[in-house]
């Protein structure tokens, strides 16, 4: 017998324990068209793909935690307006094959979705933070004083049997969706906070950064200053002196880099790998004009050194110490939801 709430709910949580077949679910949401935002954490029982979709016209804000399976199953049945804000939290399947076949269900759950928002034409704010265990997006809308986020994925990998390479998986499809669907071109601002990634890790972030065409602000935790993402920057497209045009650059329109506040792995091979991203974004993005590094950072005198070599000092760039409270974004590099987030 169909499960039916006799009244309009504007908001529904269900968090384990509590727990609904994915049918009855929907049975629930068939006649809640007032439905303003929908929190499902670990509460739907998976079970094969029933033919109903539901259309919930007035929702704002979809927040989804469990495995890929089951968070794929429920995206597919779902229309939602191009407003509403997703948020999804996805827990490491427990064998490889599952994982194959799940990233391949939730591609096409989130390429429903990134088709469905509502202009492409924003101007968006992206937060990028990998490491083997965790993988966290963010998307912004920066049209909006202070910016409305407009999707959040986040991988969890945990337990004894977590497998990094699961994640990287779903991080490279979770990109190529978004590469595919979104305009990238129009991102102005990129938080960037990546360490220990292994080679598809790596090539997802560097596909990623590769359409970041549009870029006014790009900010880099201390973390990310690795061995791994000195490459990535280095495999950026380069400018070549004989075909000098707007497309060959890597940002041709970034004027600040901001390095975050926080240890950069202290000093001699962290150092050296910040001074090589630097060179990197440099050569390759001629309208850089500030550089931003923490009041107490080891690096701020060598900073000043550094713009005094002969190949730089045609440089006109402003370089200036900041404080801990200026930039708040850094908190989403630990998985905190933020949605008041202001870019400069």
């Amino acid at each position: 017998m169909p499960t039916r709430i006799p009244f309009r709910l504007s908001y529904l949580a269900i968090i384990f324990p509590a727990r609904l077949s994915h049918c009855k679910l929907l049975d629930v949401l068939e006649h809640q068209p007032t439905l303003q935002m929908l929190q499902l954490t670990f509460s739907v029982e998976f079970r094969p793909r029933p033919s109903r979709i539901m259309h919930l016209p007035s929702l704002q804000t979809l927040w989804l935690s469990d495995l890929p399976s089951v968070c794929a199953l429920i995206l597919d049945n779902l229309i939602i307006p191009p407003s509403c804000v997703v948020r999804v939290t996805l827990t490491q399947p427990k064998a490889w094959i599952d994982g194959v076949f799940d990233c391949l269900s939730l591609q096409s759950a989130f390429s429903k979705i990134f088709r469905n928002w509502k202009s492409r034409k924003q101007h968006t704010a992206w937060v990028l933070s990998v490491s083997p265990f965790t993988s966290h997006i963010v998307g912004f809308d920066t049209r909006y004083t202070p910016s409305r986020p407009l999707f959040e994925y986040i991988w969890l990998g945990t337990g004894s049997g977590v497998q990094p390479r699961l994640n990287f998986l779903f991080l490279e499809s979770m990109i190529t969706s978004i590469q595919e669907n979104c305009n990238l071109g129009n991102a102005h601002h990129l938080l960037l906070d990546c360490y220990g990634l292994d080679g598809s890790g790596a090539d997802a972030v560097l596909t990623f950064m590769n359409h970041l065409k549009n870029l006014r602000e790009i900010r880099c935790t201390p973390r990310t200053f690795n061995s791994t993402t000195v490459q990535i920057f280095s495999d950026l497209t380069l400018l070549e002196p004989l075909i000098s045009t707007r497309e060959t650059l890597a940002f041709p329109e970034l004027l600040t880099i901001y390095l975050e506040k926080g240890p950069l792995i202290a000093l001699g091979q962290g150092i050296s790998n910040f001074f090589q991203v630097l060179y990197s974004i440099l050569d390759r993005s001629p309208k850089v004009s500030s550089l931003h590094v923490p009041e107490d950072s080891p690096v701020l005198t060598e900073v000043m050194q550094f713009f005094q070599q002969p190949m730089l000092a045609c440089r006109r760039l402003d370089v200036c110490a900041h404080t801990d409270n200026e930039r708040p974004l850094s908190d989403l590099a630990e998985n905190n939801w933020n949605p008041t987030i202001q870019f400069a």
